[in-house]
């Protein structure tokens, strides 16, 4: 069945029609209830860590240290691992749109209501004042704009990257379900389910090289990326010295197990600091 990515406004009912999805379906909801649960021990961060950078845009020392791409990386590995036992998921938020854009069978809902309608709520959920409540709903909406613009140079409110944008101020939480159930229908008429099942590990298999590259054999390398591509590791990215290029061409062909086209570049950077580390201490 299709996997399901949802991108929220703040408001618009999400989480109830995830809930509902999940039950209806039969899927596996990937909430912040299930992260905050789950991601901590895989990776053995506190939940005060999780918190500090999930769903967040990144802070100027976040940046200098790298340690909000350290965060997104070990973030992606742990979803592409829950995708690969059980790619019957909706994975709420967290960019999920935009990492998983290439995997096939997606279906990428969006929700959105009115201004007025997404206040009121938010009023009634948190028992707040209207001011307060306009405050939350534009810091977090701010907060998942620039996380999306920084990690992918996406636009996160873009209706292009959604493949279906529902406007939940007049319409149930079962209509809204009733309609997703329909179009899950109507993408299971391809057989796509190798396809899902292949790129999906190539994705995990990719993040897995990237991760064992920066943080177990802790080379510094400067936006690195791989990616699996027609059988091969096309890897991105650059670095300080020839031997550290060939260093790493040598990682991830041992961890994909494919051949490797390395296209590395050498640079010159003094800057680097190994403060971002120290986040993920005890």
């Amino acid at each position: 069945m299709a996997l399901i990515t949802l991108s929220r406004e703040e408001g618009s009912l999400s989480k109830q029609i995830g809930l509902a999805l999940k039950e209806k379906l039969g899927y596996e909801f990937i909430s912040g209830k299930t992260i905050n649960s789950e991601f901590p021990e895989m990776f053995d961060i506190s939940r005060s860590q999780v918190e500090k950078f999930d769903e967040k845009a990144p802070g100027l020392l976040a940046r200098l240290t790298n340690s909000y791409e350290k965060y997104n990386n070990l973030f992606k590995f742990y979803i592409y691992e829950k995708l690969l036992k059980n790619p019957n998921c909706i994975v709420m938020g967290r960019c999920g749109t935009f990492f998983l854009k290439d995997v096939p069978g997606l279906l990428r809902l969006r929700t959105v209501s009115s201004e007025d309608v997404k206040i009121k709520r938010i009023m009634e959920r948190y028992q707040v004042d209207e001011r307060a409540a306009k405050k939350m709903v534009a810091h977090k909406e701010l907060e998942r704009t620039e996380q999306a613009k920084y990690l992918y140079n996406a636009t996160w409110g873009k209706p292009s990257n959604y493949d279906i944008s529902v406007n939940t101020d007049k319409l149930s939480v079962d209509a809204i379900c009733a309609m997703v159930k329909g179009l899950v229908a109507e993408l299971d008429k391809d057989d796509y389910k190798a396809a899902q099942e292949k790129k999906i590990k190539e994705l995990y298999i990719a993040q897995k090289a990237v991760n064992t590259v920066l943080y177990e054999e802790k080379i510094d390398v400067n936006f690195l990326e791989v990616k699996i591509e027609e059988g091969k590791a096309v890897i991105l990215g650059s670095i300080g010295t020839e031997d550290e290029i060939i260093k790493v061409g040598e990682i991830v062909k041992k961890v994909t197990g494919v051949e490797v086209e390395n296209n590395l570049s050498l640079e010159n950077f003094s800057m680097s600091y190994d403060m971002g580390m120290e986040f993920f201490k005890k």
